[in-house]
């Protein structure tokens, strides 16, 4: 009898270490320190302290080239050299004290503004204390009316191995939510993110 299996429709996660995070961290945490008092971003449902939505607050990201240059080569790595990189949002966020992000996607809902892919910098991170974003498979309820044979240790959740330094970037669809951590109010897990289109040269 001739049988064959095959996984269809893939999601892909990418991730990668910067080149030299250590330079990034001495640039930015000065601008970080003195504007993170002033993050009051637009979610309504978390306890975050994040500058998303806020232009003014986040020139210092938009305006460093050794930024651009690190998460450009970053993502070139991941796409390859036949795609323009056009980047539509930066931000930083900020935990401290036991603040949390619920489940949400990057999906944009302005017709002027796409967002195919999210990206992830952890410029402050000690995996030791801090917990990584984790990622919740966006057909999970439609699998529990399946069967999966021989795989039986699927999981509706990804918990990626993170470390300080890592990007990370998936599609913008995909669900995903920081739960909280112990106060750390010495050692702030930072992160940058940003939203990506790519166009195709």
């Amino acid at each position: 009898m001739n049988t064959k299996r095959k996984t269809i429709f893939p999601i892909s996660f990418y991730q990668g270490q910067l080149e030299n995070n250590e330079k990034l961290k001495q640039e930015l945490l000065p601008h970080i320190d003195a504007t993170k008092f002033r993050a009051n971003g637009n979610f309504i449902n978390d306890k975050i302290i994040t500058t998303y939505g806020q232009e003014d607050v986040n020139q210092f990201l938009y305006q460093s080239s050794e930024l651009k240059r690190q998460y450009y080569d970053m993502i070139k790595s991941f796409c390859g050299d036949d795609y323009t990189i056009g980047v539509s949002d930066v931000w930083y966020n900020y935990f401290h004290n036991s603040e949390y992000h619920e489940i949400h996607d990057h999906v944009s809902e302005s017709i002027d503004k796409k967002c195919q892919f999210a990206c992830v910098h952890y410029l402050c991170y000690d995996k030791k204390v801090h917990k990584p974003v984790y990622f919740q498979d966006p057909i999970y309820l439609l699998r529990k009316h399946s069967v999966e044979f021989d795989s039986h240790d699927y999981s509706e959740e990804f918990w990626p191995d993170i470390n300080e330094g890592d990007l990370i970037m998936f599609p913008s669809y995909l669900l995903h939510r920081v739960e909280a951590n112990k106060p750390t109010p010495n050692n702030p897990r930072i992160t940058i993110s940003f939203n990506i289109e790519l166009f195709l040269d």
